[in-house]
């Protein structure tokens, strides 16, 4: 696909996004004289003769509405330090740590420290194995 570059003449348009609104842009002065359909219809490009791109018509994507989200702060509850997890499991913190690094416990880094919900923790309890060995079955 060619490279397109915006003719010298015409300056960048800046608009404000308006949703399901086509944006015409015109890239070079010479007239059209073919266009091509994006494959979802949702960009039309108009060809010179010589086969140079001089203008484009985006149709501008409905904005989704996100869903309203609980509080920042309570979010942040729901995580707990790899100290607080190996104090709940009687572990050393540097033990959650390696493991958190090896993927045994789900955890992730935020701001450079090792985080992990309760939930996760409930599940690491319940695929890990109590240390030593196993006791011999009559």
């Amino acid at each position: 696909m060619k490279k397109i570059k915006p003719h010298p003449d015409f300056a960048p348009i800046v608009t404000k996004y308006k949703p399901g609104v086509v944006l015409s842009v015109r890239i070079a002065p010479e007239p059209a004289v073919r266009s091509a359909v994006s494959r979802n219809e949702d960009a039309t490009l108009h060809f010179s003769e010589s086969g140079d791109v001089v203008a484009m018509d985006l149709m501008l994507p409905a904005r989704k509405r996100r869903p309203a989200r609980a509080d920042p702060e309570r979010d942040l509850a729901l995580f707990m330090s790899i100290s607080n997890a190996a104090e709940r499991l009687g572990l050393h913190p540097a033990t959650l740590r390696k493991m958190a690094a090896d993927g045994r416990l789900r955890a992730v880094r935020l701001n450079g420290e090792w985080v992990t919900t309760l939930g996760w923790l409930r599940e690491f309890e319940k695929r890990r194995k109590p240390p030593g060995r196993p006791r011999k079955t009559a």
